[in-house]
């Protein structure tokens, strides 16, 4: 049985995912050698650790969880791996890559800020899924956070 990661929601700003189908990121711990996806797999991928970076764009309203945040622009030559930034953190178990998990999530184009997909543009509801039947790149993000 999978485990449901919930607690409050976890937020999760995904603003850029240029990398995510790059086997060869330093900030992916080694967690896959593999770039061919053939569907869910439940390999246990090391999390990311979120540091600050100069390349996240500022984010508005990141804890009010009712609203979608808002997301600048980036001001910097567009990051060449992912980035995410973990502006909630959550009171429940660390999640793993083999979790289903319950997140609100806001992905936003670095270029100008458009909204590419969130939680709230799906009902303002938190989004439940398995981390090993999404992208890499949002797997990797939300490996390791609460």
């Amino acid at each position: 049985m999978r485990k449901l990661i919930a607690g409050p929601v976890a937020l999760l700003l995904v603003v850029a995912m240029a990398a995510c189908g790059n086997s060869k990121s330093s900030a992916s711990k080694d967690a896959s050698t593999s770039t061919t996806a053939s569907g869910p797999t439940t390999t246990e991928v090391a999390p990311l650790t979120s540091t600050p970076t100069d390349k996240i764009p500022e984010v508005g309203n990141a804890t009010d969880l009712t609203k979608a945040p808002t997301v600048s622009a980036g001001t910097q030559p567009a990051p060449t791996e992912l980035q995410f930034k973990d502006l909630v953190v959550g009171d429940g178990a660390v999640a793993k890559a083999s979790n289903t998990v319950q997140v609100q999530y806001y992905g936003a184009n670095y270029a100008d800020g458009k909204e590419f997909d969130s939680s709230w543009a799906r009902g303002g509801q938190p989004a439940t899924f398995p981390l090993n039947g999404v992208i890499k790149g949002f797997s990797l993000a939300i490996t390791g956070m609460k």
